[in-house]
């Protein structure tokens, strides 16, 4: 398999340290973790490493230096101690080198965090936070000294030292009373910037969300300022989405801003769901002209959920090397929550599935960052990553699809196990209620070479396993087994009409795969029968692929 940016075991193991060290450094790399063989993520064509840990922190946000003499991955998150800084020279396989680039004060109530880091042209090395001021809220006891900053610290010797740079967002506020019922001080904020420097204009942009002027909770804006002189200084607040989109009810909260390879600007936010209940949401908004006006809102995501449930929020957005988008997010319950991404290959018009990452804990804040070797970084709060790469379009991957018998939008062929336990032998292969996203009902198409084809499973292949759909001994019974390339194993495919198929196997070329007794429904068997005069409907398959990708089957036989 070609693969564009090579992860391999060697890099997990073996990888020497890129790009020498200046000594006042002092650069030492932590011991190296197990290898871990990488996996593709079967959905998406991604190969992941194992997971990666470091430190504790949260809400982990890379950046890269490419451009100075010390070439090397930016590791920022939000610690006790304020935010913090690491470096590594390896691709992101270790970190080292801590420094803790805006210290906290110590002082109750105010704090330091939401760290985003960047390297800009001119090598200064910037870092933007939220700095808060809260005292007042909590021991009720007012004394006049309270603000919202969006500020920002400074590196120019490389990373070694930071300094107070400016306040994209000073945001002062008098200690609120109470008044209308509402708690002191309630919900009162700025959160979250995102750095971008939009190379075309020369302009470093700060976007974050604050709380609207009318002290409320709703809207929360999405807003950002300009600067011309590297963050020195900022023009006027401009609000990219909040009350003309929102009315009196909405939210914008944590942003991520890409252009496209188009040369469209992306700008994906969390915000709430209008078929779910005003539960969390993923939204976007678009902009055809450098940032100077944007789209209406449009729906990356909707996690299907009641209102006692998160739904679906704290979204970054990337650009892959072979040009799709990338989104992830965090879904599900405040308790257990689950991270994971979608993607989208024109440009945000359509999306996939979500494919989940990890989950089971609480409040995953998550990024995604795309290095300039393209490997691909997903982390959480932990901070626990994983880092991945794209193979090339080789034929021998497949692409997955899910295979609907004739007749029905409603069923598709199924592995009858749940997905999060081991695949083993002799799993029956059913119909069973389609669910889009679920890998259960995914297959790949594994051209074998001789006019044949093996059809493998995702969902095992998803826990590195090689099973493929086999005809037992009984020449009868359709099953999940091991990869053996025999021929009962190998099958063949002939148009009838319409884009559906006949499904043949090579050992006994007059066995055709068939739903038992013509009746697809839940839990409905996959056999192979003598083929009936005409086809049955339940003998007739189509392939859909998941991803926009052409129809399997025809182009398997157009290769032929």
């Amino acid at each position: 398999m070609k693969i564009k940016n090579i992860l391999s075991i060697a890099l997990l193991s073996t990888i020497a340290i890129l790009g020498s060290c200046n000594k006042e450094y002092e650069f030492t790399p932590p011991s190296k973790p197990t290898p871990v063989v990488p996996q593709p993520d079967a959905v998406n064509n991604i190969m992941w490493s194992g997971d990666f840990h470091h430190g504790g922190g949260g809400y982990p946000r890379f950046a890269e230096d490419t451009i100075t003499s010390n070439p090397r991955m930016i590791l920022g998150m939000d610690t006790g101690e304020g935010v913090k800084l690491f470096e590594s020279h390896d691709n992101g396989i270790t970190f080292g080198s801590e420094v803790i680039a805006a210290p906290n004060s110590g002082v109750k109530n105010e704090g330091k965090g939401n760290v985003f880091p960047l390297v800009l042209p001119n090598k200064d090395i910037v870092v933007a936070y939220r700095h808060l001021n809260d005292i007042d809220k909590y021991d009720q006891e007012p004394d006049g000294v309270k603000w919202w900053n969006i500020d920002l610290v400074v590196s120019k010797d490389g990373g070694l030292s930071y300094e107070f740079l400016s306040s994209a967002l000073n945001d002062p506020r008098n200690p609120y009373n109470g008044d209308e019922g509402l708690e002191s001080d309630q919900s009162e904020g700025a959160w979250e910037p995102f750095l971008y420097y939009n190379d075309e204009l020369e302009e470093l942009w700060c976007l974050y969300s604050r709380q609207n002027d009318g002290r409320d909770l709703h809207p929360l804006l999405l807003t950002m300022k300009r600067s011309t002189d590297y963050g020195a200084t900022w023009g006027e607040e401009e609000v990219v989405t909040g009350i003309e989109q929102f009315g009196a009810l909405g939210s914008a909260g944590m942003n991520g801003v890409v252009r496209t390879n188009s040369g469209q600007l992306i700008v994906v936010f969390e915000t709430q769901s209008k078929k779910y209940n005003n539960a969390f949401s993923i939204g976007m908004v678009t902009s055809d002209d450098n940032g100077a006006t944007w789209s209406e809102i449009k729906t990356v995501y909707d996690y299907p959920t009641g209102s006692s449930t998160y739904g679906a929020g704290a979204p970054y957005i990337a650009v892959l090397p072979d040009g799709k988008l990338i989104v992830t997010f965090q879904f599900g319950t405040f308790e257990s929550t689950q991270f994971g991404y979608v993607m989208s290959d024109d440009n945000g018009s359509t999306w996939t599935s979500a494919y989940r990452m990890w989950g089971g804990e609480a409040k995953l804040w998550n990024t995604v960052f795309v290095s300039s070797k393209g490997l691909i970084y997903l982390a959480t709060s932990g901070v626990n990553y994983k880092i991945g790469n794209q193979p090339e379009n080789d034929a021998t991957l497949g692409y997955p699809f899910y295979l609907f018998p004739k007749s029905t939008n409603d069923y598709v062929v199924d592995i009858d196990l749940p997905w999060d336990v081991e695949v083993g032998k002799n799993v029956n292969i059913h119909t069973w209620s389609f669910a889009p996203g679920a890998t259960t009902k995914m297959w790949k198409l594994i051209d074998n070479g001789d006019g044949y084809f093996l059809l493998k499973s995702v969902h095992a292949e998803k826990y590195g396993y090689d099973k493929v759909v086999d005809l037992s001994g009984d020449d009868r019974n359709v099953h999940l087994w091991d990869n053996l390339g025999t021929d009962n194993q190998l099958w063949t495919v002939e148009s009838i009409s319409d884009d559906y198929y006949k499904i043949t196997n090579k050992k006994f070329p007059n066995k055709v795969l068939t739903i038992e007794n013509n009746a697809v429904g839940d839990g409905k068997s996959l056999i192979a029968i003598d083929e009936e005069a005409g086809l049955l409907e339940g003998q007739q398959f189509i392939a859909i692929p998941i991803q926009g990708y052409d129809d399997p089957f025809a182009e398997w036989l157009a290769n032929q």
